[in-house]
């Protein structure tokens, strides 16, 4: 797996990993990223998420090193690896330090990277590198010690030139006190002169893994801010975000890219009429991308 893609020359690029953490006190996101602009000047990024606000630290690119092959992401004194995080990040009164751990990635068995996005040529790239792993460690917000014994990791890596026309996401891991994660995404993007719609669900439940995507004849029949239905064969997966709240922009303060880092969730997913699981969870994450372009019910592909 490439780590870091790297920019081309004089030409608009973002790359970020997407670190969350969730325990019972709250969750806590943690998104080290990179960018270059359409004139080829680069900068670096940390964004901080948490149940309540949001922090965008930039810093010069100097500061920014990673590794191509291996995940290993440094900012400044930020270290960002597979067997953990160790933050010192402050902005204003704003202050987020500590060291986490974690076990073992639990990673897709079955390829991840989003199913529009597998060509090269396409602008924007999503992959999930840990669907699931326990945490040990402390991170200190504003000197209020938040304890992640026992909780919950999820990684995952953005890439790309641009973002998609629209789009939505939803993950959730941990829902059925075990081993679990969901993830799944529709998104709507120029291709080949035209547009195409893509959708693809990565669901990890009782040891099992499944994967419905539209490159192998799922369809997608509800997309919006608020609600994924997608569908293959008898397997039928629908997430329902059941709250509301302010929008997050993600990356950068004017993005399009825009979310629900912890928000509440009802998960559904079947086999013919038979539910495999029904659960909602107050962890999940939703992000959007001009979602009033979404049609709600989608009548064919």
């Amino acid at each position: 797996m490439v780590n870091f893609h790297k920019a081309k020359k004089n030409k608009s690029y973002f790359e970020a990993w997407y670190f969350k953490h969730q325990c019972r006190q709250g969750m806590v996101a943690v998104i080290p990223g990179f960018r270059q602009d359409e004139n080829g000047d680069q900068s670096a990024f940390i964004q901080v998420i948490t149940d309540q606000e949001s922090h965008l630290i930039s810093y010069p690119a100097f500061m920014f090193q990673a590794d191509r092959e291996r995940m290993t992401i440094q900012i400044a004194n930020n270290i960002f690896t597979p067997k953990g995080i160790a933050v010192h990040v402050h902005q204003g009164d704003f202050s987020l330090s500590g060291t986490l751990r974690y076990r073992e990635f639990l990673s897709p068995k079955k390829e991840s990277t989003s199913s529009l996005h597998r060509n090269a040529r396409m602008p924007y790239h999503h992959q999930a590198i840990s669907m699931f792993h326990r945490l040990s460690g402390v991170l200190e917000i504003r000197g209020q010690a938040i304890n992640f014994q026992g909780g919950i990791g999820y990684v995952e890596q953005d890439w790309g030139t641009a973002l998609p026309e629209s789009y939505v996401w939803t993950q959730c891991s941990g829902f059925a006190q075990e081993d679990s994660c969901v993830i799944a995404s529709v998104e709507e993007a120029p291709y080949w002169g035209g547009r195409r719609l893509s959708g693809e669900c990565s669901i990890y439940y009782q040891n099992t893994e499944y994967r419905l995507d539209t490159n192998r004849g799922a369809k997608v029949h509800r997309w919006s801010a608020r609600e994924l239905l997608i569908q293959q064969g008898e397997y039928r997966f629908c997430a329902n975000r059941l709250d509301s709240g302010p929008r997050i922009p993600m990356f950068q303060e004017d993005s399009l890219l825009q979310g629900r880092p912890a928000c509440r969730t009802r998960y559904r997913f079947y086999e013919g009429n038979t539910p495999i699981f029904d659960v909602t969870s107050r962890q999940s994450s939703f992000e959007f991308i001009r979602p009033e372009r979404m049609p709600y019910q989608v009548s064919g592909q």
